[in-house]
């Protein structure tokens, strides 16, 4: 003899039925493209339900199969390259001290354009000294 259902498949099952559930029931019962649907859908429960283990080897495949990342090998810039936006990095900063300094009308946009401008140098100058530039 089958077991009484719990009282949360209860409710399930209720929800499931839009609480119509002696009629929907019978008709599950009589209809055979009903049937069959339950018939499939239980198929499908079990083979869902199985335990498959890979097969050797799968995990290494998959991972072989994802693309890699392509690394490029970017070259230093040149030391002249270098030299130069260290030059004009350093005159930027040079021009927004002078400015800010200068006490001309507009002086309290010459701070945040100095601020800029060291962040600007100092980055370009980080920048292009590295051997591999930063990814940010």
């Amino acid at each position: 003899m089958t077991p009484c259902i719990d009282l949360d498949e209860l409710v399930s099952l209720g929800n499931a039925l839009d609480w119509d559930v002696e009629q929907r029931l019978s008709h599950i019962l009589s209809c055979e493209a009903c049937k069959t649907k339950i018939r499939e859908l239980e198929t499908l429960h079990e083979v869902m339900s199985e335990e498959v283990a890979p097969r050797a080897g799968f995990p290494r495949d998959v991972l072989d199969a994802l693309p890699t990342e392509k690394r490029s090998k970017s070259k230093a810039a040149s030391p002249v390259i270098t030299l130069v936006n260290t030059l004009l990095a350093s005159m930027t900063c040079f021009f927004a001290v002078v400015l800010a300094s200068s006490g001309a009308p507009g002086v309290e946009t010459g701070m945040p354009l100095l601020f800029v401008a060291l962040i600007a140098g100092a980055t370009t100058f980080v920048w292009n000294t590295v051997k591999t530039p930063v990814v940010l």
